[in-house]
């Protein structure tokens, strides 16, 4: 049989215009190459199918064996899971760059996500922004707290998309190749989470330090990056060795480039928040200190799954958690809700004055909760233009104390009302 298929291939070679000898060992070649490919095969399938495994302390064990003989650990994932991660070539891990580049992707999505709602690479003012996932104060630390990770995923323009993927790009793979994949993840996911939280307690405690800015909405990934930072920075510090403190020397620059970014754009009138990035440096050097890298010590190895897991959750849950809002909100069809016109024109609504505010928002009050952010758009489209200012800031205030509840739907129509009576509204979003 073997020698039929070396003088079919032979024939073959020959007829495409090689030489006697040329096809010959061309024949031969093809059938090497394919008795390699049959032996690798042969020997794969052995592979899934063997019935030892390691325990993470390195001890060789059987399938049967529920408890490892040389450090006690029990062995709790069935050989079914363990054959088929090796088919999948998991069983040392996930493969290097691997949540790099899943991070990269979900950033790159979640723009143009962005430009595919809003039809711009930049939302062009705060309720359109919060529309998209931004974090707001009083949201993010009250009835939405999915916005802390929604955030990363919202940027201020192309520039900001850029440099932030241009950074992901430049020490992701460093650091995941220290700390692996789901260290890299959940450091990602708490820094972005501290880059929001971290400086809304201290406005809470400081409130004179911070500022009024502390409280607008914020978009962009720089914080979970600084939290990426943070964490190679502080381990690299750590290790006291000359590669260790190489590694932290590359962190500190990568913040003050960071800083700096912040500082050219800032120049530029955008307001940049530098306490997110800080806050999520602050987070990611938590996340360094408190999980070292795995390395070859069975405990860490041990803690890997559970550290992915809660990192998937931190990814998973707010994601979903924002497609349901933004789905109620895309079935939510303001224009046959009825009763909020009548309601405006026996409130007398026709104007609105600073020395109003107070009676404003007792007014909302005798609305329904769900009827209120359209009381809001309607009074957009009446009241006089130097008027529209006051009216927008008593809305930010409303949505600060939680007596209007924020939908996709509403804001953006807000939003268009505002754009279309005096252009894009003075209150923006902060880019950290």
């Amino acid at each position: 049989m073997a020698d039929l298929r070396f003088r079919l291939w032979t024939l073959f070679y020959r007829l495409k215009g090689h030489s006697e000898v040329q096809a010959a060992w061309r024949a031969r070649q093809r059938l090497a190459l394919g008795a390699e490919l049959k032996a690798a095969a042969t020997a794969q399938v052995e592979r899934v199918m063997d019935s030892r495994f390691h325990c993470v302390c390195g001890q060789l064990l059987l399938s049967e064996d529920r408890r490892c003989h040389a450090c006690g650990r029990r062995q709790w994932l069935p050989m079914p899971l363990r054959r088929a991660a090796r088919a999948l070539g998991l069983e040392h891990g996930l493969p290097d760059q691997s949540a790099t580049y899943f991070i990269m992707a979900l950033t790159a999505l979640g723009f143009a996500l962005q430009y595919k709602m809003i039809g711009a690479s930049s939302p062009s003012g705060p309720y359109q922004t919060l529309s998209l996932g931004a974090s707001f104060g009083p949201l993010t630390l009250g009835p939405q707290p999915w916005r802390a990770f929604t955030y990363t995923l919202v940027h201020g323009g192309w520039m900001h998309f850029g440099f932030n993927l241009f950074a992901l790009m430049q020490i992701g793979p460093l650091i995941e190749r220290w700390f692996g994949a789901s260290r890299f993840l959940f450091g990602w996911v708490l820094g972005g989470a501290m880059g929001v939280f971290g400086p809304l307690f201290l406005a809470q405690i400081l409130p004179n330090l911070m500022g009024a800015e502390s409280m607008a909405p914020i978009i962009g990934a720089s914080g979970a990056i600084s939290g990426l930072i943070g964490m190679a920075l502080i381990r690299g510090h750590l290790a006291k060795t000359p590669q260790g403190t190489q590694i932290r020397n590359v962190m500190i620059r990568w913040m003050l480039y960071t800083t700096l970014f912040g500082v050219m754009v800032g120049g530029a009138g955008i307001r940049v928040a530098h306490d997110a990035h800080f806050g999520g440096l602050l987070g990611g050097v938590l996340v360094g200190w408190l999980l070292a890298p795995p390395g070859r010590d069975p405990t860490r190895r041990r803690l890997t799954p559970l550290i992915g897991l809660l990192a998937l959750m931190g990814v998973i849950a707010p994601s979903a958690r924002y497609a349901q809002w933004l789905g109620a909100a895309m079935l939510t069809d303001y224009s046959e809700r009825v009763g909020v016109e009548a309601a405006l024109g026996a409130a007398g609504w026709t104007f609105v004055q600073a020395a109003r505010v107070d009676a404003l928002a007792s007014r909302l009050d005798q609305l329904p909760e769900t009827h209120r952010l359209l009381a809001l758009t309607a009074l957009a489209e009446r009241v006089e233009v130097h008027d529209l200012l006051t009216l927008e800031r008593v809305t930010l205030s409303l949505l600060e104390d939680g007596r209007i509840i924020p939908d996709r739907s509403g804001l953006l129509a807000l939003q268009r009302v505002l754009d279309r009576r005096r252009g894009a509204p003075p209150l923006s979003s902060m880019m950290p």
